[in-house]
């Protein structure tokens, strides 16, 4: 399990992060977007959704209180 969210958070930066960056400067370089940078995020787009359901799912938990005093803060 521990793996699983490992892997949905790489995913999530791929898909993010390093994809947006790349087409970004695809386009800045070349002056259109790039359809096969485009038809790669609608193929794996679903590797966020997955994680970001799971996310949603975990944001009505009770929050953890990381210190238990505020001392060292």
């Amino acid at each position: 399990m521990l793996q699983s969210k490992f892997i949905q958070k790489n995913a999530a930066f791929l898909l993010d992060i390093l994809l947006t960056l790349a087409e970004h400067c695809y386009e800045e370089k070349i002056g259109n977007p790039c359809a096969r940078l485009s038809r790669l995020r609608d193929e794996y787009s679903w590797l966020k959704k997955e994680s970001s359901t799971k996310k949603s799912n975990n944001s009505t938990m009770k929050p953890v209180t990381k210190y238990s005093t505020t001392a060292y803060i």
